[in-house]
């Protein structure tokens, strides 16, 4: 195989692809060999006593004032610039040292082993596996401050602004403490903030504000090839020097907070920077003509439903009914064909829930993201979808957006030099974030015994039964004392519980992606004696829920999961909640035979759970592994169509360079 390897080695670095060469040689070594990388490994032995002597290191820093400190930050900086940026052990032991004690300054204690572990793999460009309430946040600025100090700026990035900015607000004095400067970007923030945000040392901002605003640096850079560039140029000479200024000084350090969201999770849904869609639509009267007829359409002869595909094709038959003398087409205002029009409505009728998929709130059609269960205002469904789930709600139809950019996910990572993350949730997307980023996985161990009782599945035959007994456990536990957080896949399924509950007089806090600005307060106070919370998804992710002394003797958290999601990396995230840091804790799943993952995947397994049901609805047996299974069936359809999303999306890319050096 020598010759054909080396081959293999040659044609990676010289290959003109979006991947590195390293990256590319990586991957073809891992399938020759067998040993890809994707699986998850322990700590060595090595980097337990980096840990270990970062601790010794550590003395020699607590009777110096808090300009030596500063001092010894600046030294280190000017090292490693001597260095070219190189970090070896020596230099990490001297910088984690230093943070140290600069986080016991300013918050009176020092980091955990487990921490300064994982703020090593960080720094190395690994993925740490830190279970949930393990200090992620606080983490990060261990590798913040050591990649921070080469000058030439570090991307934290994290799955919402909430979180984002609370993290910078936290580590921002310990960072600035050693002399490092801090910046934070918001989705409303003008270019030149921006630019001031991002020529910190170290930068917070969303995952995708990052993605978004390189997409506006790239126009930028293409407007200066054009007339209008040129013109631009023109004004920067008069004195207007921002007009053709990019915001982002390059794309070097991510560190990902809650990796597994961003860079799995997320990447089902490429960037795309769009313009317009603010006036009314030109189409209106197509779409609520297309809206009438696709009431009158016949499931199975006029067009077909495919759920797992998420799809509806008309048929043949369709095609002609739709097409007849006697149906009035508005020809004059079609902007796409008549057919397409049908289609989308058919979708918008039959695929899309309002609150599952959507809220409708102040007369706009806002987007919840099926991952977290946030409402992400600023997303709008493309090819006419938005504007026929628009005509549906009977709110104002506007013109659909121009895209002007995009990027998939995986491809905007590839960027950035160097790429980190941490989650509590890697196991079972290891595949992937070896094979999309060359990202492999070690497993941080907790700082604490794992106090965490999963009890055993409850399944019945429909939801209306399971409601019942979700409704039941939380008041056993209520009567317990015990804290509890509902977690559910959608809104909707959140107003159930809710409106149950009330019936049954138990008072509770829901949040549901509907709330602004009330997740902080509502999360604080989860962790009180009896109090009920329904949460969406994982609204809420990254937040500690704090149990008070008595709600910790009372047996701790009780999370009551209301139906598998099809990722386990979401269970796991949901069922995380409870028994943080060694305090107690338990979990409970509910299933049912009609749940979204069984209904939209297996019919089959839908069809076996009614037969073992009893009278009550009840199923006494153990459905749990075939539950797991679908599971992972499900993850692995889904990683398939992210996989081939990235590759046309490559292709395309490639097409786009081909052309260039041609003209």
């Amino acid at each position: 195989l020598e010759p054909w390897i080396a081959w293999c080695e040659m044609s990676a670095v010289e290959s003109k692809t979006s991947e590195s060469p390293s990256s590319s040689w990586a991957r073809i070594r891992g399938w020759l060999t067998g040993k890809s990388g994707a699986m998850p490994r322990d700590p060595s032995n090595a980097e337990w006593q980096l840990v270990q002597s970062i601790e010794d290191l550590g003395p020699r820093y607590q009777n110096i004032t808090d300009q030596e400190l500063a001092d010894e930050s600046a030294w280190l900086r000017k090292q490693i610039a001597i260095e070219r940026g190189e970090i070896g052990d020596e230099f990490t032991r001297t910088a984690f040292a230093l943070a140290n004690e600069a986080l016991y300054r300013v918050r009176g204690f020092r980091y955990y082993p487990v921490q300064l572990l994982a703020g090593i793999l960080l720094s190395r460009g690994f993925i740490a596996e830190m279970q949930t309430g393990e200090g992620k946040t606080l983490t990060a600025t261990l590798p913040s401050f050591l990649l921070g100090l080469r000058g030439e700026g570090v991307h934290v990035a994290t799955v919402n602004a909430y979180l984002a900015e609370r993290d910078c607000e936290e580590n921002r004095p310990i960072l600035e403490l050693l002399g490092l400067s801090v910046g934070m970007i918001t989705d409303d923030a003008e270019p030149e903030e921006k630019r001031e945000a991002y020529a910190c040392d170290v930068t917070y901002g969303t995952g995708y504000i990052f993605g978004f605003d390189y997409l506006r640096d790239q126009l930028t850079l293409r407007d200066r090839l054009t007339e209008r560039g040129r013109h631009r140029f023109r004004q920067s000479l008069r004195g207007a020097a921002n007009a053709s200024r990019t915001m982002q000084r390059g794309l070097a350090i991510a560190l990902v907070d809650e990796a597994d969201s961003v860079l799995i999770d997320d990447a089902a849904t490429p960037l795309i920077l769009a313009g317009g869609g603010d006036e009314e639509a030109p189409d209106i009267a197509a779409h609520k003509a297309a809206r009438q007829l696709a009431l009158t359409l016949v499931e199975d002869q006029h067009y077909t439903l495919d759920k797992l595909q998420n799809s509806i094709k008309i048929t043949d038959v369709g095609h002609d009914f739709i097409h007849a003398d006697d149906v009035e087409i508005p020809s004059l205002v079609l902007i796409r064909p008549w057919a397409d029009y049908v289609e989308t409505a058919l979708r918008a009728e039959h695929l899309f829930r309002r609150d599952v998929h959507y809220i409708v709130k102040d007369d706009e059609v806002q987007l919840v993201d099926q991952t977290t269960g946030r409402i992400h205002t600023e997303r709008q469904w493309n090819g006419g979808l938005h504007q026929a789930v628009q005509t549906l709600e009977g709110v104002a139809v506007k013109a659909e957006s121009e895209t002007i950019a995009r990027v998939t996910r995986q491809r905007f990572y590839q960027l950035y030099r160097g790429v980190s993350g941490m989650t509590g949730t890697a196991a079972g997307g290891e595949p992937e974030l070896n094979e999309m980023y060359n990202l492999s996985v070690v497993r941080v161990p907790t700082n604490r015994p794992n106090l965490r009782v999963i009890e055993p599945e409850a399944a019945f035959a429909n939801s209306d039964a399971k409601w019942v007994a979700i409704a039941d456990e939380v008041q056993r536990q209520v009567a317990a004392d015990r804290p509890v957080l509902v977690g559910t896949r959608t809104i909707a399924a959140s107003e159930v519980v809710g409106e149950l509950l009330t019936a049954r007089g138990v008072e509770f806090r829901l949040l549901n992606g509907k709330q602004d600005g009330e997740e902080a307060d509502i999360i604080s106070e989860a962790g009180r004696c009896g109090v009920v919370t329904i949460a969406t998804n994982m609204a809420g992710r990254g937040t500690d829920i704090r149990l008070t002394p008595a709600a910790k003797a009372a047996g701790g958290l009780y999370v009551v999961a209301t139906e598998h999601h099809e990722s386990t990396r979401i269970d796991r995230q949901l069922v995380g909640r409870a028994a943080r840091q060694g305090d107690p804790g338990s979990a409970k799943f509910f299933a049912a035979a009609d749940d979204h993952l069984i209904q939209q995947y297996d019919q089959d397994l839908a069809a076996r759970m009614i037969r073992a049901a009893d009278a009550s609805g009840s199923i006494p047996r153990d459905c749990a592994s075939e539950l797991e299974r679908l599971q992972q069936r499900v993850e692995q359809y889904h990683f398939q169509r992210r996989r081939e999303m990235y590759e046309q999306d490559r292709v395309q890319n490639e097409i786009l360079k081909l052309g260039k050096q041609n003209l």
